[in-house]
Parts: C-alpha cells; structure tokens; sequence
C-alpha cells in the first residue's frame, strides 16, 4: 500500500512539474541561456518567455539561475541580447496589424555582430485545427518574416514590405548614397544587390546579406 501511495505521489510531483520547451524565442519555457544585459552584467540560466502582440504588459523574459533562487523578471528594454544554442536573439521593435502599432520582440540575428546594417528574422508559428468526420486535427506551420534595421534607426523594417518594395532599386539605393559603389550596383539592379517584387526567401536573405556586407567595407 505504501509503494503504491508513493508511485501515486511520485506521478502527480512528475505530472505538475513544468515541462521543458522552446517553440520560438518569444515563447519558450525553462531554456537554458545567457542574457546580456545593456549595463554589462550576464545572468545565466532557465529562461522563460511569453511575448505576444496582444500582451503588451508581457514585455519581459524571466530568469532563474539556480534551483534554489527566485527567478527574475528582466523588461526587454533591459536586454542587449540573449543567446540560446549559439544563437543570438535581440530585441528588436517592428510594426504589426492594420494600423502598424510597434512591438519589442526578440529577433534573431542573422548578420555579424557590429554590422551597420543588420538582417534579423522572426520565427512565427501558426496552429489550425481541421474537423473532418468529428475529429479535430491540429497543422502547425511555421513562417519566417526577415527586417531590416538601417543607422540611427530604431525600427526594423520588413524586407519585403513597402519600405522597400516596390521600386527596390530607387528605396534601397537612395539609403546607401554614402557608398556609391554599392549603390549603382543595387541601381544598376545586379542580381545579388537586387530582388524584385515577387521573390524567393533565399534571394531575399542573400541580397540583404550582400548590401550589409558591402556597406560594412564602405564603412571600414
């Protein structure tokens, strides 16, 4: 009776403990990582994470960095960046919906630290739920949405928006003026510093990744 009343207790500990999972950046729960903080201090340890658009009190991440602490709540107006798994994760603030409100959300980096002009990109995951014959069954598919962030600028800006498109040529070039080399050749339409309206995720990232590296040399 007492092995049985201990397996009992041992299944509902083990069914309310919190379970482990990362499915993005902004929605993530018990991820190990550090968080670099603007002041210069890192804190390392489970990371929790609940950011929506729709929760704008939801502006933070939490830490906790050991088993017996507290874990501590860290606005993302705080945070440099945070890296998981090798990646770089950064606050970024973009615009979202009808009206183009802005919203703080960690990114991914996608071009080197220190770049001037940085690509990041923002992993968005949508459930449906299909009925078919009385039974429910959920898709998950997964959407990747690239910005772009430019000098003295504090909004990323989605690259395949109307910041950029159309007339990429004209709107990107006029951006880079201080580097004439590299904007004749985005005038000039060159496949690798030029996408036109419709257009395919990689060369998108390859072009964004070409301008970012060619202003860096413009730059150094």
């Amino acid at each position: 009776m007492k092995f049985a009343c201990f397996i009992i207790g041992l299944f509902l500990f083990s069914s309310c403990s919190p379970s482990t999972y990362f499915r993005t950046p902004n929605e993530m729960q018990l991820i190990l990582g550090t968080v670099l903080l603007k002041n210069g201090k890192e804190l390392e340890g489970k990371i929790n994470a609940n950011i929506r658009s729709n929760k704008a009190n939801k502006n933070y991440i939490k830490v906790t960095q050991s088993e017996n602490s507290k874990s501590k709540e860290i606005q993302l107006s705080e945070i440099s960046e945070v890296r998981i798994r090798n990646v770089i994760y950064v606050p970024k603030t973009i615009t979202y919906g009808l009206f183009e409100r802005p919203f703080t959300k960690l990114l991914k980096r996608i071009t080197p630290a220190g770049n001037v002009i940085e690509l990041y990109e923002d992993e968005k995951i949508t459930t449906t739920t299909d009925l078919n014959n009385n039974i429910a069954t959920s898709n998950s598919y997964t959407n990747y949405i690239y910005y772009v962030q430019f000098p003295n600028e504090d909004e990323c800006l989605r690259a395949d928006g109307k910041y950029f498109q159309p007339d990429f040529d004209d709107k990107v070039s006029s951006r880079v003026k201080d580097c004439s080399s590299l904007a004749k050749k985005i005038k000039n339409k060159e496949k690798d510093f030029y996408y036109p309206v419709i257009h395919s995720v990689d060369r998108e990232i390859n072009v964004w990744l070409n301008i970012s590296s060619q202003y860096q040399k413009c730059k150094e």
